[in-house]
Parts: C-alpha cells; sequence; structure tokens
C-alpha cells in the first residue's frame, strides 16, 4: 500500500509539475493559445513519469535476479522451511535448541508527578439523514 502510494504521488506530481513548467514556458513564448503550453507540458512530465515506471521495474527486476539489496533494507533469505525440507524428502539434522531463563530484576515504584487532568467538554454532532 505504501508502494503504490508512492508511485501514484510520483505520478501525479511529475504530470502536474510538467504541466506547470510547461504552461510557464507557452505563456513566455506568447503562443495566441495558452492551452497548448500546457498540454506539452503535461506531455513531458507524463513521459517523465513513464520513465520512473520503467526503472523502477528494470531496478525490481535486476534486485530478484541478482540478489542485490537496495540499500540492505531486504535481508535476502534462501533456506527453505524445515516441514518443506522434510515434505521433499531431505534429511536434516536437528539441532539443540536451549532455554534461557529470565531474571526478575527488582523494579522501583516511582511515586505520582501530581499533574491534574482536566476533562474538555465537547459538543455532540448527530448526523442528519
Amino acid at each position: 500500500m505504501g508502494a503504490a502510494f508512492v508511485d501514484t504521488v510520483v505520478i501525479s506530481g511529475g504530470y502536474l509539475v510538467g504541466a506547470h513548467i510547461g504552461g510557464i514556458i507557452g505563456q513566455a513564448l506568447g503562443f495566441e493559445l495558452p492551452v497548448v503550453g500546457y498540454l506539452l507540458g503535461g506531455l513531458i512530465g507524463t513521459s517523465f513519469c513513464v520513465v520512473y515506471n520503467i526503472g523502477k521495474k528494470k531496478l525490481i527486476s535486476f534486485c530478484v535476479d541478482t540478489g542485490f539489496t537496495c540499500f540492505g533494507l531486504v535481508e535476502q533469505n534462501y533456506e527453505l522451511p524445515e516441514d518443506v525440507l522434510n515434505e521433499l524428502g531431505i534429511e536434516t539434522i536437528p539441532i539443540q535448541r536451549t532455554k534461557v531463563e529470565r531474571i526478575d530484576v527488582p523494579r522501583t515504584q516511582i511515586s505520582g508527578t501530581g499533574i491534574e487532568t482536566s476533562e474538555y467538554e465537547t459538543i455532540d454532532m448527530i448526523p442528519l439523514k
């Protein structure tokens, strides 16, 4: 969801910035129809967004093909779960696990700070149908 939001913001922003810059250039050159500048700017902004999408897809396919992690944000782990290995007929060596017990640390109680709270007055609104 976050990636879709970023894509939408970049594409919409690129289109709007391109249209705005095209409109400014179109009016500065003195076209008889100022709409032509906005149309050309929108076309340029859209082409920048297409280049963004193509570059993003190429980067993702490069990462998938080579195992490269962008900025080390994702750890590549190609291990199969133990139950899948057992279903494939591959024997695994069980590793004994030790459980480390936790130690209770004595905690101190902090007395109240004397801050008083007050309730705000609110207005109840009932939407009508």
